[in-house]
């Protein structure tokens, strides 16, 4: 799952970095304030939104509020899933329309960033240590992410589930 879901995770150019590949594995987040063993920092303050589409990215961090104001914050740090989920909360919110006139491609598309925002984004902008397993878990617990088994499990050897109804 995880090969597959680094391939969904490509459509969000913020995931596209490695330090946010799937799963996450860390033991805590990197604070705003501190620098990443490579000497980045964790947040740069810039308080206008960035102009354009692609090359304004900063490769490793995300645009957005946070507890330092509003700048980029580095991947690491739980403040850059924090303004990258209600960002795509936003972006992903259904529209009424009596037709789309999206392709199939696109329509994938959407379904992939959805199912992104609800497996790596969201759980992991509510999840108090970067780990994913920790975070889906308690994001389904929480009934806010759909229940998706382990790697090394498949579907019919899932017995123990209760159905977790979605908010």
């Amino acid at each position: 799952m995880s090969r597959d879901m680094n391939e969904k995770m490509q459509l969000v150019p913020e995931l596209r970095s490695p330090l946010a590949a799937y799963p996450m594995d860390r033991k805590k987040w990197l604070p705003p304030m501190a620098k990443t063993s490579d000497g980045k920092v964790g947040f740069i303050a810039s308080p206008q939104p960035p102009k354009g589409e692609t090359k304004q990215l900063k490769p490793d961090y995300v645009w957005g509020p946070g507890t330092r104001g509003f700048g980029y914050y580095h991947v690491l740090t739980k403040e850059a899933y924090v303004a990258l989920e209600a960002r795509m909360a936003k972006e992903l919110a259904p529209t009424v329309s009596c037709c789309s006139g999206k392709s199939k491609d696109e329509d994938r598309d959407m379904e992939d960033l959805r199912y992104v925002h609800r497996i790596v984004v969201y759980p992991r902008s509510k999840s108090p240590i970067p780990k994913d397993t920790y975070a889906l878990e308690h994001s389904v617990a929480e009934g806010r992410a759909a229940f998706v088994p382990p790697e090394n499990k498949q579907w019919k050897e899932i017995t123990n589930v209760k159905a977790v109804k979605l908010k």
